[in-house]
């Protein structure tokens, strides 16, 4: 036995007694609640370390717990009925539709929007008296447009912007400048 004794072996054993013998003591020796929150490290107790129950209401600081920090079903659970419907709000501001239906000399067949005649045969201008930030617009060539305008046969219509004016360019089939009736729609 004395050829396995060397100085590192008796070393590792002694170790190996004081530890054991260390927390023995430490869990022997300790009152009880004496480790109070100075002596745990943060974030050094989990979910697993609490016993159920161990925590109510009362212990639980006001405003620490979030909608989120809650299950779904205890989130369903704390909304209430729904309450009496109010009562009707006032009617908003009175808008016109804006749309506008446009014959081939520029006249305005139906809608909502100023249009004047630009001049060199397939441009008119189109004014609805409003911003047009926000707003797209969509114009069609009119194939059967109200109101004593003509079938045109096909072609297609452009829509520009100059201000708070569009400007409505209208094509024959084959692309070559036509005027034209026109429908243009407008969204705000």
């Amino acid at each position: 036995m004395r050829k396995y004794l060397s100085y590192a072996n008796v070393m590792a054993t002694a170790a190996v007694f004081i530890a054991l013998g260390g927390s023995s003591y430490a869990a022997v020796s300790l009152a009880r609640n004496s480790v109070g929150s100075k002596q745990i490290r943060r974030g050094s107790v989990g979910a697993s370390e609490i016993h159920t129950g161990a925590v109510s209401a009362r212990d639980i600081r006001n405003g620490s717990i979030r909608l989120r920090d809650l299950s779904r079903t205890a989130q369903e659970g704390i909304k209430g009925p729904p309450g009496p419907i109010g009562p009707v709000g006032a009617p908003g501001p009175a808008t016109a539709p804006y749309f506008s239906s446009v014959g081939p000399a520029g006249q305005r067949l139906s809608g909502s929007a100023t249009t004047g005649y630009i001049g060199n045969g397939n441009a008119y201008r189109l004014d609805f008296s409003r911003s047009l930030d926000g707003c797209a617009a969509t114009a069609t060539v009119a194939t059967a447009a109200p109101e004593g305008a003509q079938d045109t046969g096909g072609g297609y219509a452009t829509v520009g912007r100059q201000g708070n004016e569009l400007v409505i360019r209208t094509y024959a089939a084959d692309g070559t400048p036509k005027a034209q009736p026109f429908n243009v729609l407008m969204a705000c």
